[in-house]
């Protein structure tokens, strides 16, 4: 038997985003793929940082699911994209 890749996607739970993280989630939860997929998004009542760090170190993988946010005008005139903001994990 194949052994299932461990998966953490790390994505936006808002729901102007859930049409775009549904279908991605679909997609890595096809069962051809053989992935074991997470999120964040449980029922447990602790810190949203915390569960984010114990997927990360429950996974074999991280993906990080970014949407398009706030439109900007950058320096050179261009469109360009707010996605998200980072912080760093310390492993324990």
């Amino acid at each position: 038997m194949i052994r299932k890749l461990k998966v953490f996607v790390s994505c936006s739970f808002d729901a102007d985003d859930a049409p775009v993280t549904r279908a991605f989630l679909k997609l890595l939860r096809n069962p051809k793929f053989h992935l074991e997929v997470r999120t964040a998004e449980d029922h447990q009542s602790r810190p949203f940082g915390d569960k984010i760090k114990d997927g990360i170190h429950w996974a074999d993988i991280t993906i990080g699911v970014f949407t398009r946010r706030f439109e900007i005008l950058n320096t050179r005139g261009r469109k360009s994209y707010v996605v998200s903001c980072l912080y760093p994990v310390e492993k324990d």
